[in-house]
């Protein structure tokens, strides 16, 4: 089909001039391919024309954002192995994949469902895949990622200070930088059940937009179901990556588990740790509901004025009430409820972190969960291999930070 736009004529605005437009882009992307094809075919002819030696010919399809160019190669005999020289010498991927593709299918595939965007991959570039088939590669892209993080040394960084030690004349005197961390559970395959998965994500205080610091407008995010260990490597690599060697003061967020605040007093001993308030509400919400199972005003007139004692650093006040708890359910919340606020009592001096002017949980952990993992690691039916499940979860966190890691990762693949 050719297409000409000086003498093509709209009658109406419209359907016509989006099909139109989408034609010329199919035939445009056609066109290019068959001139990359020979061109690369002409350039493979050419470095092997003074070759000698070659025992056979061997084609193979490359995909590149045109569609795929199927390329014949010659084979020779080197070190006892055969060899196509000229991929050497021209460059050609190994694997078959121009980068800028790779990166392409990537972002696709780390968005939404494999089988959805093998659909949109053929939309936008006449490469056809199964999902299966796009996923393998989104797969390994996503397990050499995590295997250069791995390897990648951690920034040198300045030392850290408390959010609450330092002050000159009634202010914080350095920038502000808060680490979260939470754990979510991820379903395995094969009949292996559930494992947690770890997120974690890095910002500055003044990222913050609106009265009420709801959104924050750059963050960096990590995500592994690996250990607790390699978690925590991991996450320190991306503060290191947020702050490199500007002098600041940290700020911790989490909930209760124990793991969490372990690896902050191994990585971050100067930081102020915050129980994220967020976490500590739902605990006192399941007290009320416990209490007024089908009354829901009751249970607000109950859960209004704990928070607001929480918030004043009155958490004693909160578990003294508990004692006039009646019903068992409900003194099973309460219990759990004085156990979380004991255990954590060094993190909930809310009055102190507020008049600080700190964040004592705005849910931008509890959504870095949602953002990394559920959105698209939890949707309905999905099961996923730990192989999998880890390769996506870090492209993911790297496609969603706004650090330039997403666009060092191709850089580095390219080179």
């Amino acid at each position: 089909m050719q297409l000409d736009l000086e003498t093509t004529v709209f009658s109406s605005p419209g359907e016509q001039i989006n099909s139109f437009v989408e034609d010329f882009y199919k035939q445009w992307r056609e066109e290019g391919r068959q001139k990359l094809e020979a061109l690369l075919q002409s350039q493979i002819n050419q470095i092997e024309l003074g070759m000698k030696g070659a025992k056979q010919k061997r084609p193979k399809k490359f995909q590149t954002p045109l569609g795929a160019v199927n390329l014949t190669r010659r084979a020779y005999r080197l070190n006892g192995h055969y060899t196509c020289l000229a991929d050497h010498y021209l460059g050609l991927p190994a694997t078959g994949w121009f980068v800028c593709l790779e990166k392409l299918a990537c972002a696709l595939g780390v968005s939404v469902d494999f089988a959805h965007a093998s659909q949109l991959l053929h939309e936008f570039t006449g490469v056809q895949l199964s999902d299966h088939g796009l996923a393998n590669h989104v797969e390994a892209c996503g397990t050499d990622l995590r295997h250069q993080i791995a390897l990648s040394p951690a920034k040198e960084t300045y030392p850290m200070d408390s959010a609450l030690s330092k002050t000159v004349q009634g202010k914080h005197s350095y920038s502000r930088v808060y680490v979260g961390a939470d754990g979510i559970l991820m379903p395995l395959n094969k009949g292996q059940g559930y494992k947690e998965a770890k997120v974690g994500v890095c910002f500055w205080e003044n990222q913050h937009v609106g009265k009420r610091r709801k959104e924050i407008l750059k963050k960096n995010y990590v995500g592994t179901l690996d250990s607790r260990e390699s978690f925590s490597e991991s996450l320190f690599k991306c503060y290191a990556n947020t702050v490199n060697e500007i002098p600041c003061e940290v700020v911790f967020l989490g909930d209760g588990a124990k793991w969490i605040w372990e690896m902050c007093s191994e990585n971050y001993p100067e930081a102020t740790q915050i129980l994220d308030f967020f976490h500590v509400s739902e605990y006192v919400w399941d007290v009320a509901k416990a209490l007024y199972p089908e009354a829901q005003n009751e249970q607000k007139s109950w859960v209004t004025p704990q928070l607001q004692r929480l918030k004043e650093s009155r958490w004693s006040e909160v578990i003294e009430s508990l004692r006039f708890v009646k019903g068992k359910a409900a003194k099973e919340s309460a219990k759990i409820l004085k156990r979380y606020l004991e255990n954590n009592s060094q993190r909930i001096d809310y009055k102190r972190y507020l008049e600080a002017g700190l964040m004592i949980g705005s849910g931008v952990v509890e959504s870095s969960n949602r953002r990394v993992v559920t959105q698209r690691l939890k949707q309905s039916g999905m099961h996923w291999s730990k192989y999998g499940a880890n390769a996506v979860i870090a492209l993911r966190a790297c496609y969603l930070s706004d650090s330039d890691q997403w666009i060092q990762y191709w850089k580095q693949r390219t080179a």
